[in-house]
């Protein structure tokens, strides 16, 4: 998110805020009232220092002499953020645990802390000692674990951006069979019928993701809200996530590239089981792929989004089912039909092995190879236990 340019001002009176520089990170102070503003991740460094050096909190968040009373609960509640502009910052309690109300914008993420309250957030972290008071060491425990998961998470976006890099390095041939230069374009499997439910799910997801981007420029609202976390799932949070995930896209591309297998896949299998049996199939693929990379993945904070298991798990039923069949594939710069056990074992190898990359070297991913192959997994086994079924041979598509 680009951020404006113009010096920021503070929210509470609208005095330019001034540059201030603490453990080599540079705040923006209010040198009026004595508010700072914390860009996003500067509180979470400028608390971890506090932590250790809590006479430090001294040196930014100085007395002053007579200020203004900025501790009204519907001033609170107005304040815009400095940076945003005509984003409305939200209060709550630092760390959820904390006795300290900062106010946060749903937008940047950045956060405005009012004079004196930096230093009652030290005091709360930092009980006497000698005072065998057990509320408050259990209050400083969980304000370290608190923080800790902060910093954890934002490490793992710096991770997404080096993985590229990474892999590119480790995998060598393989990174050249990517999807971008092998696309499928069609599937030669027999005649069927309309795919009624596989229309329903593409419009669906569209729908979806239309109402996303159209609610996302809503302040305070995050579409992250629908993607599964692993920790919060295992923390009995959210649990909902675990349906509207499948139906929530990271944006008009990763869109595409779904609807786009899920069209070409799932229309001989919609004709040949029927339309309940195709839709517990594919709800069932996209649990279990995302149940696969939460026991993997169990304290991942990163939202998991996409229907890519479910997806996986009809390529599982496809190549059970019509292995002799062919896939029109976009090769480089030409058109190649290529059976489709090759084609799709070939997918999958490459699924599970970068799974088998990025677990290895501890990295984080923006793509859930783990769950594809578990999604994958599972449509075969689906595919085997209906095996009886009859499967429609005539004509192409």
């Amino acid at each position: 998110m680009q951020m404006e340019n113009a010096t920021p001002r503070c929210p509470v009176d609208h005095t330019l805020l001034k540059s201030l520089v603490f453990n080599g990170v540079t705040l923006d102070q209010c040198p009026n009232c004595g508010g700072i503003w914390f860009d996003r991740n500067e509180l979470d460094e400028t608390v971890r220092r506090l932590i250790r050096f809590p006479q430090e909190a001294s040196a930014i968040d100085v007395p002053l002499g007579e200020t203004q009373d900025i501790n009204d609960l519907e001033q609170y509640r107005s304040l815009s953020c400095p940076r945003c502009r005509d984003t409305k910052l939200s209060a709550g309690r630092f760390g959820r645990i904390s006795n300290v109300v900062l106010d946060t914008c749903p937008r940047c993420r950045g956060v405005w802390a009012d004079h004196g309250e930096l230093t009652a957030l030290v005091e709360f972290m930092h009980t006497p000692a000698g005072t065998n008071n057990s509320s408050a060491s259990i209050n400083t425990r969980k304000m370290g674990e608190a923080i800790a998961s902060a910093v954890k998470q934002r490490q793992h976006y710096k991770e997404i951006k080096e993985l590229g890099s990474s892999l590119n390095r480790r995998i060598g041939f393989f990174w050249f069979f990517l999807p971008k230069i092998i696309i499928p374009i069609s599937a030669r499997a027999g005649q069927y019928e309309f795919p009624l439910m596989t229309s329903t799910l593409i419009v669906l997801n569209v729908i979806f993701l239309s109402a996303l981007e159209l609610f996302s420029t809503k302040a305070g609202f995050d579409p992250g809200f629908l993607g599964m976390i692993p920790s919060r799932i295992l923390n009995g949070e959210r649990l909902y996530t675990i349906l509207t995930s499948m139906f929530t896209h990271a944006g008009w591309f990763h869109l595409f590239g779904n609807m786009l297998y899920l069209w070409i896949f799932s229309v001989p299998v919609e004709d040949v089981f029927g339309l309940k049996k195709f839709i517990s199939m594919y709800l069932a693929g996209g649990i279990t792929a995302e149940l696969v990379f939460l026991a993997l993945n169990p304290q991942s904070m990163i939202p998991l989004v996409g229907a890519s298991g479910a997806v996986s798990c009809i390529m599982g039923v496809y190549i059970v089912r019509f292995p002799s069949s062919t896939v029109k594939t976009f090769v480089i710069n030409r058109v190649l039909d290529i059976p489709a056990w090759i084609y799709i074992s070939t997918w999958i190898f490459y699924q599970f092995l970068l799974a088998f990359l990025v677990k290895t070297m501890g990295a984080c991913s923006t793509t859930a190879f783990s769950a594809h192959v578990g999604g994958f997994a599972t449509g075969v086994l689906l595919a085997y236990l209906n095996k009886n079924r009859p499967v429609a041979t005539k004509g192409c598509v």
